[in-house]
This record gives structure tokens, sequence and C-alpha cells, in this order.
């Protein structure tokens, strides 16, 4: 291995991470990760353009990670994008971006899959190639470097970002990425242009790099594989190649992961996810993904119950999450509802479930909804008039949201969302008015049941997307988005609504890519050269990057970036013409018509077949021969009724978690008190992600905590006072309040089997029940410090000058404001050994202080920018002695330690 393809040395990251925002998100180590160091036929880094929490909420890395990494000759690792403060800090000292598990740069591996979710994710996407050490541009590579293969959303028009790929999947991956892996490690050691063949006969695998496309202005005039290359999977009626989707048949028997991992950071969605059913065939016209699933498959009752189980058991999570297109349309969902709740109400574990079309909250769904954690129920109205919502394919009325809308309040939810979109064809003022109106009867309807009731208005952009029936009509630009949005932002404020939109200059990149072709690739190239990083985050998004970029590219074209938001010539082709995700394009344009009368299309799944062409029902061309013949995408849908018997005996099937919480009404009690350390990667670890992985790991290991009451139980532990990020510690504390009287040195391997690398339960023992809590008898916490040079001058003098003193007022800064600590009651020890400080902080009602604090108060603030600590041990108070009544302290002449930021200051202790 050459010296670019080394693993990054820990060493290398630690000195990295010290004032990182969330270092936690680039460690590794966490429970359930899989790491294979040893020799694989293919090693494929599973990349996701967005930071930590983002990625490790998307289920379909999760599912590719496990199918992967099931089989033994393959090995598949995560690689996320970094903060830009610290991919710049990264870059600056010649580290290369790394994987999680084995720290390899992304040169290293044989395949680099990435995820092509938002299209503002485009630059990074090219960031993170370059910083991996692999050459940005697909055609700059050679045999030794990996093949880059993209999947996603963005897939479906792959063409802004060919120049980047060696390969797009188009479709479902839980199949083809062993086959894409297979091919890879098969073809080792052969050219690359043999590997691009293999991968290229491989069904749903789009190599751009075998294809030519010609242009006309903006207009796209010919799609055509180039001499000698692997055919296409079909020839349309048009002469157009086309690379049919994959499409998992059988989602019942599909592979899904259970053993996922626990993150150490807290993701966006921290809850254990279930794809319930995979496709949606309700026909909005708006809809992408809807449109591009057909057709709909569906997991069993039976078998989702099952994943829970395994789920629960695995990860430790209290939250379970129902994923669909539309929820509110799986068959199964009152039965899975009821036998869920009836088998985890002890459990403490809840519900959660998306965004729900307001006809599909029948009253047997609000009654199920009342079980559901409460934190905003949202409903999807999509447009403020009827006549709009029927130009989209939307069959809700007026009064099916006010409906759902009192149904849900009854059912106990507070907060509830509106979703709406501006911007769609044909769209007036009179359509954001009906948004206003709608909003108010929706407040007013849920205040008569709740008088705290409280609605929120959400709207976006529309924004055409390919493959869809919109997918020729036009965007509003960003003038025209402020000015409606303004709109709204002023009458709903008069009805005491709270309105929040989407960036319109961001709605304006994502539909200029959304419906680009290749000649956007440089845009994208020269918008990641200017250090466009995350642009999803509002907070990165700078809009002159892509504006100068557009000019750039589009100029010697004769283009604006303008022109592609406006409308597309539908008898001419599109740029994404070749991808053929199952439903016609004929189909496509009917449904453009029948949008125009306001004429709706019945779920077929449900009713009669809309010859769509995205199952083997009615499909056109199975009467052709192989060469031109289209490959069915799916099968048509088997919906199973809600009243059927199938799958209909989980008990008999799943085995339950065993009993570990307990209801808080047990008169059994004891406190448990467990002492862990941090070290290793676990310095890095807040002390909320901390928090948030014992909890987790206390729930895996079955032991019996009591629960608060109310509607959001929560579990009766406690955790000693936050330990700072970059501090390694033998003395962190959690108190567990349980029913009866278990024996806290049966929980440790269990404790510790379900933690993070870094996070070690130490102890365990027993206390009384009604002991006091750890932070009523914490009293003085011993550090060693490893001093700089700084601090080491005159150090002796200076601590025997501030023991010397009755009184040391400093000021520091607490949740954003002043306070004043007396530094003499708090700093009880002080003693040099050294070059290393033995320093006892005593816990003070009056308020205490940082470790870096002290250094500053002892050594001068200089002194604090030079340190390491290890937090050595925590002495209880003997409660025969408590502390003194609290002092007032005097401001003048405190010394100012605002400026001492120790989260940015401190190293690691490395004894």
């Amino acid at each position: 291995m050459s010296k670019k393809r080394e693993p990054v040395s820990q060493a290398a990251i630690d000195l990295l991470l010290p004032g990182a925002d969330k270092p936690g998100r680039y460690i590794g180590g966490e429970p359930n990760s899989v790491v294979k160091e040893g020799p694989v036929r293919a090693r494929v880094a599973l990349c996701f353009p967005d930071v930590y929490e983002v990625a490790e909420s998307h289920i379909g890395l999760k599912i590719l990670y496990d199918i992967l990494n099931r089989q033994p000759e393959f090995a598949a690792e995560r690689v996320y994008a970094l903060w830009p403060d610290l991919e710049q800090r990264a870059r600056a000292q010649g580290v290369p971006l790394w994987s999680l598990e084995t720290r390899r740069p992304l040169c290293a591996f044989d395949v680099v899959g990435i995820t092509l979710q938002y299209e503002l994710s485009y630059p990074t996407v090219l960031a993170m190639l370059e910083h991996g050490g692999v050459p940005v541009r697909a055609a700059l590579r050679g045999d030794d470097d990996p093949f880059v293969v993209g999947g996603g959303s963005g897939a479906l028009n792959p063409e802004p970002m060919v120049d980047f790929f060696d390969a797009f999947l188009i479709g479902d991956g839980e199949e083809a990425v062993l086959e894409i892996a297979e091919a890879v490690a098969n073809n080792r050691g052969k050219s690359r242009a043999d590997v691009l063949t293999a991968l290229a006969t491989i069904p749903g695998v789009y190599v751009p790099a075998f294809y030519e496309v010609d242009y006309q202005g903006l207009q796209t005039t010919a799609i055509r594989v180039l001499p000698g290359k692997p055919k296409a999977d079909c020839v349309s009626v048009h002469g157009i190649p086309r690379l049919t989707r994959r499409a998992v048949a059988d989602l019942d028997a599909a592979a899904y992961p259970t053993k996922t991992i626990v993150p150490n950071v807290a993701p966006v969605h921290e809850r254990f996810a279930i794809e319930i059913q995979r496709g949606c065939t309700q026909g909005c016209r708006f809809c992408q993904a809807g449109m591009t699933t057909r057709p709909t498959r569906q997991r069993s009752c039976a078998t989702v119950l099952a994943l829970a189980g395994e789920g629960l058991r695995a990860t430790g999570c209290d939250v379970v999450s129902l994923l669909s297109l539309s929820a509110g349309d799986y068959p199964a969902l009152n039965r899975t509802l009821t036998t869920f709740f009836r088998r985890y109400q002890d459990e403490r574990i809840s519900v959660s479930l998306p965004s729900m079309r307001p006809q599909s909250m029948s009253p047997e769904l609000a009654t199920q909804v009342a079980n559901v954690r409460k934190a905003a129920f949202t409903l999807a109205p999509e447009a403020g008039s009827e006549r709009l919502r029927k130009l989209i394919n939307k069959s809700s009325t007026d009064e099916d949201l006010i409906d759902a809308v009192q149904a849900t309040v009854e059912a106990g939810w507070r907060h509830l969302k509106l979703y709406f979109m501006i911007g769609l064809p044909t769209e007036t003022d009179e359509d954001l008015d009906g948004i206003v109106e709608l909003a108010q009867r929706a407040q007013s309807a849920a205040r008569k049941i709740r008088k705290d009731a409280n609605v929120t208005v959400s709207v976006s952009t529309f924004i055409p997307k390919p493959h869809t029936p919109l997918q020729w009509d036009g965007q509003i630009g960003i003038s025209e988005t402020r000015r409606r949005q303004h709109y709204l932002r002023q009458r709903l404020r008069e009805g005491g609504i709270t309105l929040r939109y989407h960036c319109p200059e961001q709605s304006f990149v994502e539909g200029v890519l959304s419906r680009g072709d290749r000649r956007l690739g440089e845009a994208i190239w020269k918008v990641a050269q200017a250090g466009a990083r995350l642009d999803a985050w509002t907070e990165n998004f700078h809009l002159a990057k892509w504006t100068t970029g557009f000019a750039a590219a589009l100029e010697p074209f004769g283009l604006v970036a303008d022109d592609y938001l406006a409308v597309r010539d539908d008898r001419g082709l599109l740029a994404w013409d070749h991808i053929d995700t199952g439903v016609l394009k004929k189909f496509l344009a009917d449904d453009r018509e029948r949008a125009s009368g306001g004429v709706p299309l019945g779920d077929c799944a449900h009713g009669d077949c809309s010859r769509c062409g995205g199952c083997d029902l009615a499909d056109p061309y199975l009467s052709r021969d192989h060469l031109t013949g289209k490959r069915p995408v799916g099968l048509r849908p088997q919906i199973v009724a809600e009243d059927s018997d199938k799958g209909d005996e989980p008990e008999m099937e799943v085995a339950l978690p065993e009993q570990g919480s307990t209801a808080s009404t047990v008169k059994i009690r004891s406190r448990l008190r467990f002492r862990f350390a941090k070290v290793g990667g676990g310095i890095h670890l807040s002390h909320l992600d901390t928090a948030s992985l014992m909890l987790r790991a206390i729930r895996r290991s079955k032991m019996p905590v009591l629960y608060t009451e109310g509607y959001t139980p929560r579990a009766k532990v406690g955790f000693s006072p936050a330990c700072p990020t970059g501090i390694t510690s033998e003395a962190e504390f959690f108190e567990a309040d349980c029913g009866g009287f278990p024996d806290p040195a049966a929980y440790l391997d269990r404790l510790n089997s379900s933690l993070p690398a870094g996070l070690v339960v130490r102890e365990g023992w027993e206390l009384g029940a009604n002991a006091p809590s750890l932070n009523e008898v914490l009293d003085v916490t011993t550090f060693v410090v490893e001093l700089g040079s700084v601090a080491l001058a005159s150090a002796q003098e200076k601590i025997d000058a501030f023991l010397g003193a009755s009184e040391v007022i400093v000021r520091v800064t607490r949740k954003g404001k002043g306070k004043l600590v007396d530094a003499r009651k708090v700093i009880v020890a002080a003693e040099l050994e050294d070059d290393k400080l033995r320093l006892g902080l005593q816990f003070h009602r009056g308020g205490s202080l940082k470790t870096a604090e002290a250094i500053a108060t002892l050594f001068g603030i200089d002194a604090a920018s030079d340190i390491r600590i290890h937090k050595e041990n925590v002495v209880l108070r003997d409660e025969a002695h408590p502390q003194g009544p609290i002092k007032r302290l005097r401001e003048q002449a405190a010394i100012d330690l605002t400026g001492v930021n120790e989260r940015r200051t401190q190293n690691a202790f490395d004894e």
C-alpha cells in the first residue's frame, strides 16, 4: 500500500479535533459498526455528502452497509463530509478524508459509492473526492483508482454529474450493490475500460462514458450509445437507449438491517426506522418519489413487528419510525399499531409516523395516533385551493383537512404543521389566500378542542422534477418566490400563525440542477473550487458562488441559469430520457393533459390500472423482441386487506425483548450508582451524546429502570456534571432508580458491550432507595493537568500567592451571561509535581469553575491555551458537613475569564 493509501493515524485525527464542532462525528467505534481490517475481495466506501447526524438518519445507507458487511468477502465503510472548518484544518495538515471504520482515505477503496440525495450537495461530493485523493473527473482516473458509483434520487437525472462518476445505479440497491462489488472483484487486475464494461452489463447500471449527447440551445437533440459499447437495456420507440431502473420485487423478503449502528452523535432522526411500504400509486403529479418507485410493495404486519423486536433489542432505541411515502395507505397500519402498543406499552417504546394525507386520517387511525409520541403532527394539503389540489391529483377537500385536524387534536396533539407548496402551475394569489384561510380554519377548529393548540404553516417552492407529469412546466424565480412568501407571511401574521419557508435562492439552484444536463458539470466544479460545502445548510450557502459558476459554464453555449427554469418543449427530448424509471413518458404527458383540466387519476393499487408502465400488468413493450423490449420494472402490487389474516399471528413468530423498564409505581426501589471512564475516542463525545449513549446501553442491558409519569415518560437516570470534550476521565458517574434490588455487578459487561469504544463502565454499587442524589454529595474533583511553558513560568510563586489569598473573584460566562465566582472557594488544592499540576476543584453551590478557567485564574489566560487535562477522581461529601450559605460577591476587581473557551483550548491528557 502506497503512503497516500495508508490509513490515517488516530494521532493525526486527535490533533484535528480539539475545538471542532461535535468532534464525536469523526471518531467511529460505535456499537454495531463493522470493522474488517483484513484482506477482502472488494472494499466499498459508502459516502454521504452531509454531516454525520444527517447521514446516520438515512435508511438506504444502512441497508447497503448491512448487505455488504454480511458477506465475508466484502467490506463496507462509512465516509461522511467534514464540517467546512475541520475540512480546511485537515487539508492544511495533509490529512485526507478518512473512513470511520478503518480510517482509510477514499483512494484506498475499490468502490466509492455516493448517495446523491439533494442537488445542493453536489459540490460537497466533488470536495470529498478531491480531499480523499480520488481524481475528481472520471476521465482522469487510472487503473489503480477506485470506481465512483452514484445512487439515490439524484441518479434519476445524473447528467449534471456524469463528468465525475464512473457509473450510476438507477433504482433499488439491495441486489445490485452485491453485483457491482462482484464485478469489480472479479475483474481485478484488468484495465479500467474492461471493468467499466463489466459494470455496464449489470441491469440498472449506467456508465455515462459509453454515451454521447447532442444539444441545440437548451434542447437535447440526441442520446446514443457509442459504437462497440454494451447496449442499453432497451430502445424506446423513438430510438433512444433506455436504462431500466432496478426494483426489489418482494419487499417482505428483502434484506433489512436490525442491528443498526448506534450513533456517537444524536442523529437528526433518533429512532429505529422500519420501511413498511415502498412505492406509492397515489399519483401526485409533482412527486418524483411516487412516480419513480412504482409499483407499491409492502412488508407484512408480522415482518414489521419482527423487525421492530430485533431492532429494539440491538439498538436500545425508544422510538420506532414507520417509514413510507404515504403511511396512511399501508393496509395493515391499524393492526400493526394495535399490536405494537399492546406489546410495548410497559417498555415505554413510542412510534413516529411521517406526514399524513388529510383524508387518510380515519377515526381508527386517530385512535392509534393518540398513543404516538407527541411533538408535532404534520398534515400535507399541498395546495391552498381544491382547484389546485385537483391539478396535482390531490383529492382531499378543505373539509377533509378540518376533520383530520379535529381528529388529531382530540387524540392529544397540540402542535400541528400544515405543509404546502407555492409556485405550482397556474397558481394565483387566490390560491395563496386559500392557504391562509385553510390555516386559519384549522387553527380555529383545533382551539375549539384545545385552547393551547397551535398551527404552523410550512411552504416550499414547487420544483419541476424529472419523470413526473409536471416535468415540462416552469419554475418561478427568486424574486417571485420572495413575493409570494412575503404575501403569505403578512396574511398569516394577522392570524397569529407561524410561517416557515425554504430559502428562495436554494430553490433556484435546486431547480436549475434538477432538470440540468452535462453542461452544468463545469459549473458544479467551479462552485466546489470556490469553496462551496454543505450548501443545504443555509449558513453555508452563498448564491454568488453559484451565479458565478453558472455564468462561466453556460456562457460558451449562449445560455443562462434561468433558462433551466423555463417551460420545456413537450415534443422534444429531455436530458434524462435515457433513464427508464418504469413509468412511460407518454403516460406522463397524458397525465399532464389531465392535470390541465383538473381530471383525477385513481390509485391503481385499489382500482383500475392506469397503464403507466410501472409494473407488468399493462406493459406495452412486452410483445417486442428482447433487443428492444422494455424490461418490466416490477410486478403488479399485491395489496393485503386490513382485515386479512395473512401475517396476522406475529405473536407466534416474534421474539419479544426481555422485560427491562419498569413503571414508576413499583413500591420496592433501589438506586444504583456507576462509575465510568472516558478514554480514547470517548473524550470527543459531548455530555449530551454520552448521556444518550448510556441511556441506550441501559435499555439494552435490561436494567429495571423506573420512569417518570406523564405524556413523555423519562428514565430516572441522572449524570454527574458535564465533562468537557477533550478531557480523559476516570471519574464520570450515573445513577439509576430501579425496581427491586438488582445487582449492579451483573450489568457491567452488558453495559460495556453496548457502549462505543472509549466509554467504559468501571464499577457499580447499590444505594438505599432514599440515598441523596449524586449532585447533592459531590464535593471535590481532582484533576492532573499537564502545563505548558507559559503556566510553568514562576508557577510555584503564583500557586502560593493564590492559596494565600482569602478571596479571588473572577467573572465567567454561564448561559451567555456573566457570573461572579469566588475562585478561592472553588480551587481547594493546587500542588505542582514537575510539569504537572494536581488540582482540586470543589463543587460549590455558589458557582464552580471549569478546569481551563481554574488554570487561567492561577497562571493567566494565556496559560489556559496550552494544557492537557485528566479527570482523576471525585470525592463525595460527608453529609454531616454541608456547605455554608452562599455569600454575595463583589464585582470590583474581578478577574475577567469570559474569554476562556475550554472546548477550544484543552487537549487530551496522555499518561
